[in-house]
């Protein structure tokens, strides 16, 4: 199945984004340098700040 999607991991990343977008998702993708599977303090960092624009965007008034 993961064949449909592409044979790497970073082919799967392409299109995974791809149909993320596609579906109005909220999302940022990004890969850092000798990421493994640890989150790194620069990860944390986006992700606060993700998780911070996300809350202000959806507590806004029209």
């Amino acid at each position: 199945m993961l064949d449909l999607f592409g044979e790497t991991p970073r082919e799967r990343w392409y299109i995974a984004e791809k149909i993320y977008d596609f579906m109005g998702a909220r999302a940022e993708f990004r890969l850092y340098p000798d990421g493994g599977h640890e989150i790194s303090d620069r990860m944390n960092e986006d992700m606060g700040r993700f998780f911070t624009k996300v809350l202000a965007e959806s507590t806004e008034k029209p």
